[in-house]
């Protein structure tokens, strides 16, 4: 068996989940989501077994993706009428609010 190697490239694309503001159920969006992932493979064959070493990338562009925001302002870091300031960020800007930031993983299988 030759050495194999694969590269795959995939996205996602989605529009932004509604939300309530005031009274009228769902009448705005978030903003899109959208992420790239990669990976890279290699296998081999050594005696009897096939390994795979790999490097697989999730949201490779590192996107900040909204998950939800506050229904009073539409955005993720801060209700409506609380003026913006160092220390009140640290309570309103949740990191629940955003999808996870770019993920590498660096790994080995073995097949036999």
């Amino acid at each position: 068996m030759p050495n194999i190697c694969d590269v795959s490239l995939s996205g996602n694309f989605q529009s932004g989940l509604p939300y309530t503001i005031k009274t009228e159920p769902n009448t705005e969006r978030m903003p899109y989501i959208a992420t790239i992932d990669l990976k890279f493979s290699r296998k081999f064959k050594i005696y009897n077994m096939t390994p795979e070493i790999y490097l697989k990338i999730i949201n490779l562009a590192d996107r900040k993706n909204i998950y939800a925001v506050y229904a009073n302002s539409g955005k993720p870091d801060l209700p409506l009428g609380i003026p913006r300031t160092p220390s009140n960020l640290n309570i309103y800007d949740v990191p629940n609010n955003y999808g996870p930031g770019r993920q590498i993983y660096i790994g080995l299988s073995l097949g036999i």
